[in-house]
């Protein structure tokens, strides 16, 4: 098998690959994914976890970058409204 040198990762469908697959999972399976993503970057990889809306909300990169913002719409009469804030 040839090794294509701009390529980041091994081909899916060796042995090795399915190898690092289940080790991954099993890794990524006993851990939260805080910790998975903490001992995972502390190795090398590059990596961040998937955050839904309550965590992104929350998680203190976001909140240091205002990406959520409050405001009142008065068009579906609600106040305090959280959105995503808009960068133009």
């Amino acid at each position: 098998m040839t090794f294509v040198s701009n390529f980041g990762s091994w081909p899916l469908l060796t042995p090795g690959a399915k190898k690092i697959h289940v080790r991954l999972a099993e890794f990524c399976a006993a851990r939260t994914a805080e910790e998975a993503e903490r001992g995972l970057v502390a190795t090398g990889v590059p990596c961040s976890q998937v955050l839904n809306y309550g965590d992104a909300v929350n998680h203190p990169h976001y909140q240091a970058r205002h990406v959520f913002m409050e405001w009142d719409d008065p068009e579906l009469q609600q106040k305090a409204i959280k959105r995503a804030s808009v960068v133009y």
